[in-house]
């Protein structure tokens, strides 16, 4: 028996890496733990509001969660494609309760 395998090039990609920004919807939050799927940036977004998950499974209505000192816990799902490169979550100043929303990229 005989199998023919893909060539590499034609094995679709199963994960990405996505660089997201977290705002308060006018400034960076620095710090920000954000969470896509089973991929985190443990060590927090930097000045700018930003990181790079790396290795992102695709798929749909995958979880996203953010949370920062100082704002409301954000818990959404995404569409994760090939094309998904980036991703903006914007988050509000803490009240009581979490935000729920779909976030935008």
């Amino acid at each position: 028996m005989c199998l023919t395998l893909p060539k590499p090039e034609e094995i679709p990609e199963t994960t990405v890496d996505i660089t997201v920004t977290v705002t308060d919807g006018e400034n960076p939050i620095e710090g920000a733990i954000v969470t896509i799927g089973d991929v985190a940036c443990s060590n927090g977004t930097g000045s700018a509001g930003g990181c790079t998950l790396r290795g992102v499974s695709i798929g749909e209505g995958v979880t996203v969660t953010c949370t920062a000192s100082g704002y409301d816990d954000y818990s959404g799902t995404a569409d994760i494609t090939e094309e998904t490169t980036t991703m903006t979550i914007t988050m509000t100043e803490e009240t009581s309760g979490s935000t729920e929303e779909e976030p935008s990229g």
